[in-house]
């Protein structure tokens, strides 16, 4: 096999790019610590969307932030349709 062919069979298993891989129970164990600090000092989490914006896990871990925070208007409806 070339070295052409190995790199189509390699691209012909990979997902399209960009793709980025989450690791689930790592989101819930530090949504945990999180949700647990908020229970000791009463403080109230939120998530900003400027430097975390990975909708795709907002169910996860909506169950332990007490909402977002906004700097655009993106930000915004980014919040409001799927928070």
């Amino acid at each position: 096999m070339n070295a052409k062919n190995l790199e189509n069979s390699i691209n012909a298993t990979l997902p399209p790019t960009p793709y980025y891989v989450l690791d689930e129970a790592a989101i819930v164990a530090n949504m945990k610590i999180i949700a647990r600090l908020c229970e000791l000092s009463g403080a109230k989490a939120l998530l900003a969307l400027k430097c975390f914006a990975t909708w795709g896990v907002f169910d996860v871990m909506q169950p332990y932030l007490h909402g977002t925070t906004s700097s655009s208007l993106n930000e915004v409806r980014l919040g409001y349709e799927l928070w």
